[in-house]
């Protein structure tokens, strides 16, 4: 141990590792740092000296139900927790700890050990997030201005309206703010995964594709107690008004202040707003995606069915389909491990409770390439966000108990998708990332393909 019996006094010297963490900004007492990039400690002593010889200190962190534990080393481990000293005096040591690519995220306790005392000594607590930084994470994004926008940025817009009058609403996304990181961590711990069996739920932590998941489940209220209640129509007094929220913090806060009981009410965009705010709290690049003219397409045949009488009056109670002015859901940036390279990048991530996905209201992650191209049969729910973008409109008339198709519609679904400019407020198209251009082959060819997969 230490010599002279004194405990050590610890710094996690927060000043310097959140600015070389990137992470400087978040309002936290604890220090907040990202997986994959060492960050250092100071212990230091009143009265006797350290033994700091191999094996006279390990270190243990825990998270959960899951713990590692590791010797003071001369050498940096590779892809491991580890520790090693980095400047040494008879009362003072500096230690750098390292963290895997692949670390589980989220609180942590940091303990330290001696070889003579089996006594282990509490130095505190930090905060494990993903890295878009570092080439070594699965949410590594290379362009710097890009991560400013979609990691960094606590402000944004999101677009509305229809396809002939796109209009931009102020959102704060606010993910710096005091308590929302802890908040952010909380929503893991109170999914439907986490309950149904802890272990593996926190094994699993470590991968984008499920957090990003598990939070979209856990933004909506519908299975699990989530941020925000949906409601389209009616009376809106016993809660507030979706289009009176301007920002996710607030929400947050009282889906906590609540006893993390759903907070009334939301629509899409609520829902997109708080997600983004989420994710990029954890360190995920996200952003908002506006789609005009927006399919649900309730039974997964890449068709809305629209019924008329003789008179063409729309009977809408004959189909659960349904077509939205707009639809906002989010984009989050990651490699997807289980599946091929292929289908690494933008995954739509859709927190309005629409269809249940497993059994659960949560929808994502789908790869942006593969819903261009038609693959439908990969994880997850890529047919669901297929038919928001690319369905076709099928009219029928029913007269006298028959039903006659009058009419097919390729072109209207999915226009003007968009999102918010890197560094400006401007508008950009991202429609082409989805799909072919309407009337071209490519397209007919992608909507094809989408069709073999079903069967």
């Amino acid at each position: 141990m230490a010599s002279g019996q004194s405990l050590p006094l610890v710094s996690f010297q927060r000043p310097q590792n959140s600015k070389d963490h990137q992470t400087f900004l978040y309002r936290s007492k604890k220090l907040v740092v990202r997986r994959a990039q060492p960050f250092t400690i100071s212990l230091s002593l009143k009265n006797g000296g350290f033994e700091t010889g191999t094996g006279q200190m390990s270190f243990t962190v825990q998270t959960g139900p899951y713990q590692t534990t590791f010797p003071l080393s001369n050498q940096e481990p590779k892809n491991a927790w580890g520790a090693v000293l980095t400047s040494s005096e008879p009362r003072l040591l500096d230690i750098t700890i390292f963290s895997p690519p692949n670390a589980i995220i989220g609180l942590y306790s940091l303990t330290l050990q001696f070889a003579n005392d089996n006594r282990p000594i509490t130095l505190g607590e930090f905060i494990l997030l993903f890295n878009p930084w570092s080439p070594g994470d699965t949410v590594f994004l290379g362009d710097e201005a890009q991560r400013q926008e979609y990691v960094m940025n606590d402000y944004g817009v999101i677009f509305q309206g229809n396809y002939k009058w796109i209009q931009a609403v102020s959102w704060n996304y606010g993910q710096f703010e005091e308590s929302i990181v802890d908040i952010c961590l909380a929503l893991l711990d109170h999914s439907i995964n986490f309950f149904g069996n802890p272990n593996a739920d926190y094994s699993q932590r470590g991968d984008p594709a499920y957090v990003s998941r598990v939070i979209s489940a856990m933004v909506n209220a519908n299975d699990d107690n989530g941020v925000v209640l949906g409601k389209w129509d009616g009376d809106f007094t016993d809660g507030t008004k979706p289009t009176d929220w301007n920002g996710s913090v607030a929400l947050l806060r009282q889906w906590q202040a609540n006893g993390f009981k759903p907070v009334k009410y939301g629509q899409c965009w609520v829902f997109a707003g708080v997600l983004c705010t989420v994710m990029r709290s954890l360190g995920i690049p996200t952003r908002v995606i506006s789609n005009f003219e927006s399919a649900h397409d309730a039974n997964g045949d890449l068709i809305i069915d629209q019924y008329f009488d003789k008179d063409g009056k729309h009977l809408k109670e004959k189909s659960e389909d349904s077509i939205w002015n707009f639809h906002c859901w989010n984009e989050c940036w990651m490699a997807r491990l289980d599946l091929s390279t292929f289908y690494n990048g933008w995954q739509v991530v859709d927190a309005t409770p629409q269809e249940p996905s497993n059994g659960i209201f949560c929808c994502g992650p789908a790869p942006v390439k593969a819903i261009k191209e038609g693959i439908v049969n990969i994880q997850y729910d890529s047919i669901f966000a297929y038919g928001e973008v690319n369905a076709d409109i099928v009219s029928w008339v029913i007269t006298k108990g028959k039903m006659e198709k009058v009419n097919t519609d390729t072109a209207t679904i999915g226009k003007n998708i968009s999102t918010k400019g890197v560094g400006t407020n401007e508008r950009v198209d991202v429609t082409y990332t989805y799909k072919y251009n309407e009337g071209s082959a490519e397209e007919r060819n992608s909507y094809q393909n989408a069709l073999q997969h079903l069967h």
